[in-house]
């Protein structure tokens, strides 16, 4: 299970599809590892715990099927096209 997620969450961050729910399965697998894993890993996992906090708090930005199809709500486009 945690090999099909290490599989297709980055794809879907890659489109830019559910990007912060794809984000945020990734920063939860991220600390397991640092936790369980790799304790002493932490300059490593923190760069990566910080892009995905990024892309949790801001999505994927306009060049992203999110936007496209206007689920990404952070986006002042997105917001207008839902407003339509």
């Amino acid at each position: 299970m945690a090999t099909a997620t290490e599989l297709t969450m980055p794809l879907l961050l890659w489109s830019g599809f559910l990007t912060r729910f794809a984000a945020t399965v990734l920063l939860l697998m991220t600390l397991v590892i640092e936790i369980f894993v790799f304790p002493n890993a932490f300059d490593t996992h923190g760069v990566w715990a910080v892009t995905l906090l990024y892309l949790m708090k801001y999505g994927a930005g306009r060049f992203s099927l999110d936007y496209a199809l206007g689920t990404d709500c952070s986006l002042p486009g997105a917001l207008r096209r839902r407003e339509q």
